[in-house]
């Protein structure tokens, strides 16, 4: 290799190494930008009217009650468990897994949330397995299995079974 080519290959990989760490640097957030805590007895309060909105089945507003507690009290686990069953419950299901994880990362000794994100990834599979049962591209084992597990889910879930789709190859 000729040294002008050398040349040419160093400038280039620093000029795509300052690029990719430019676009990795944050800007620190200012201190008065930062969103106000709420109190533990307003954190009640919302709470309370987020079950009252939640056992109407109003799922918008228990999701917009429980986004305003998060939003203020990051760390508040039940608040991250609540709107991610208000989410589960309106089937925003990346919604729900974000805030059963967040609801974990805050307080990984609520064992519940374990057990409705699991909930929330068979959720996400049925709708992919499903989507896969329509392509040509998949074996016949393949697509056997994926019918399989789809009615494992739907039993365990109790979901009612979807409409068989009748698929070509």
């Amino acid at each position: 290799m000729s040294v002008g080519k050398k040349i040419y290959s160093i400038v280039a990989i620093v000029i795509v190494s300052t690029s990719m760490s430019a676009c990795v640097h944050r800007p620190p957030i200012a201190e008065d930008t930062a969103k106000p805590s709420l109190t533990p007895v307003e954190i009640g309060q919302l709470s309370a009217n987020a079950e009252q909105a939640m056992a109407a089945q109003d799922y918008p507003k228990t999701i917009q009650l429980y986004q305003t507690i998060v939003n203020a009290n990051p760390t508040v686990a039940t608040a991250w468990f609540r709107l991610g069953i208000a989410y589960l419950r309106s089937d925003q299901l990346p919604q729900a897994q974000h805030a059963f994880e967040e609801a974990i990362r805050n307080d990984p000794s609520m064992d519940k949330t374990y057990a409705n994100l699991a909930m929330t990834h068979l959720l996400e599979f049925r709708i992919i397995a499903q989507k896969a049962l329509l392509s040509n591209q998949i074996s016949d084992a393949n697509r056997s299995a994926l019918r399989s597990l789809i009615a494992d889910v739907e039993h365990t879930l109790n979901l009612p079974a979807q409409s068989k789709m009748t698929v070509t190859k």
